[in-house]
């Protein structure tokens, strides 16, 4: 389907996506730089070296702060588009070429506002978004929105919504999965209009059946699980393969096909509203992917979100979390900064740097969130615990020692350049014991800690050296 090419450091620098070459390259800091993708016949991509935007069909550069936040993506096809944040890293403002500014404003719960001067919000069930009203039942779940009537069972689950002359049926399987929806005229029996039909692969959407018009399997990044990589669609003998290029959350933004040519792309708002399909092909694409474990419903407008549906013109989803206040204060919540934070599953929003929650719960660890709601908390199988404020680990509980190392290079060599040669020169207790422990880079890039190599290696991160050898979104 896709061959990959990695550099020195194991990092991702080329992946073939049918005709279409797409190369990725990282600043000193590791994070994403730049992503190009060339047409069949452009001139050899030498390592490190940024292709010119000419003959791309997709291409995008990534502006970081000093905070690790996304500052500018300077796209080929939307333009440049600027983000802002306040102190506590929630994203405040977006602005581009295509659309007008837009501007976020949050109350104390992390409420996302229509305007800084509104009222406070009762139990964090807004009223409404923009000329949107909402109504609530008893458990908070939403109930009236625009000219819809949803209604829940007693699981929580969304299994109807009423609009207009139609209304959508949800039926859910044992996991509490999605495995099918179906649309009816209203008065006009039990025909449906149209029906989908989902096969799940954990907790990852794997295919969608469509009545009458086939299916259509996904297939994501090894590393990235909620990222897609490409589908595969078929009816009958037909069989074809298209291919996602993403953003660095991995939101799907462009789709092409086999050939290279472009037949889909999207203009994705900041909390993940498609404002318009922007690609020149003419033809309907169906793309319903969003946001990390998302899938757009045209029905409704909303996204279903594994287990809650999600409300991308207000940044929130419709009910309240399942999971109560392990996952945050504010039961509606998605993310502070969706540019940085994922949530696949609908139930607690995750920094990008922190370990999978998948992987970790199969190992038979466990995860909590302070109420902050910034702080992922981790225990492993032993007992052992370790806190990732805005998703790096803090290792200062199993701290044998920490010292500032000047011009640290990312890497683990002994001699006298090396970072962990140097750290040994200056510790303040002398040198680590490297049979039992390992220098930890901390993400500040300043910082050497000598912590316990089963820690170490046992709570997974992406910062410090990490931000180096893997690709840091």
């Amino acid at each position: 389907m896709s061959e990959y090419e990695r550099d020195s450091l194991h990092r991702q620098i080329m992946r073939t996506q049918g005709q279409l070459a797409t190369y990725s390259g990282y600043d000193d800091d590791g994070l994403l730089s730049w992503q190009r993708s060339l047409a069949p016949g452009s001139a050899p991509v030498l390592p490190g070296q940024r292709p010119a935007r000419q003959g791309c069909v997709t291409s995008r550069d990534y502006y970081w702060n000093n905070h690790g936040e996304v500052g500018t993506i300077d796209d080929g096809l939307r333009g440049s588009v600027v983000y802002s944040y306040d102190r506590s890293g929630y994203l405040t403002g977006r602005s581009g070429q295509m659309y007008d500014h837009d501007r976020y404003y949050y109350d104390k719960a992390g409420n996302l506002l229509d305007n800084e001067g509104q009222g406070p919000v009762m139990n964090n069930r807004l009223p409404g978004c923009g000329r949107d009203r909402y109504g609530y039942n008893e458990w908070g779940e939403l109930t009236t929105r625009r000219d819809q009537q949803l209604e829940w069972n007693a699981q929580g689950q969304l299994t109807r919504v009423i609009s207009g002359n139609t209304e959508t049926h949800y039926g859910y399987d044992a996991l509490g999965r999605r495995i099918r929806k179906a649309t009816y005229g209203r008065h006009t029996g039990h025909t449906a209009r149209s029906r989908t039909d989902f096969v799940w692969e954990g907790f990852r959407l794997l295919q969608e059946n469509v009545q009458q018009q086939g299916w259509r399997t996904y297939l994501y990044d090894a590393e990235q699980p909620y990222t897609p990589v490409a589908s595969m669609t078929g009816k009958g003998e037909s069989r074809q393969v298209w291919y996602y290029h993403t953003d660095v959350t991995g939101t799907p933004q462009e789709v092409t096909a086999a050939d290279g040519t472009l037949v889909w792309a999207g203009y994705i708002r900041g909390f993940g509203e498609n404002a318009a399909d922007i690609s020149n092909s003419g033809a309907y694409f169906h793309q319903p992917l969003r946001l990390p474990g998302q899938y757009f419903d045209d029905e409704t407008g909303l996204h279903y979100n594994l287990f809650r549906y999600y409300a991308p013109e207000c940044g929130r989803f419709v009910s309240q979390d399942p999971i109560g206040l392990n996952g945050g204060i504010n039961l509606y919540q998605y993310a502070p900064n969706p540019l940085s934070w994922i949530d696949p599953w609908g139930l607690i929003g995750k920094p990008l740097n922190s370990p999978l929650t998948d992987k970790w719960l199969d190992k038979g660890g466990s995860i909590w969130q302070e109420i902050d709601g910034q702080t992922w908390v981790y225990q492993d199988k032993y007992g052992n615990v370790v806190r990732y404020p805005d998703g790096y680990p803090d290792f200062s509980p199993y701290e044998v020692q920490h010292v500032d190392v000047p011009d640290l290079k990312e890497n683990h060599r002994l001699g006298p350049s090396g970072d962990f040669g140097k750290a040994n020169a200056l510790a303040p207790k002398g040198a680590a014991d490297l049979e039992v422990n390992t220098w930890h880079h901390h993400q500040n890039g300043v910082t050497m800690q000598e912590v316990p190599k089963d820690i170490h290696s046992r709570f997974t991160h992406r910062g410090g050296v990490s931000n180096i050898r893997n690709k840091c979104l």
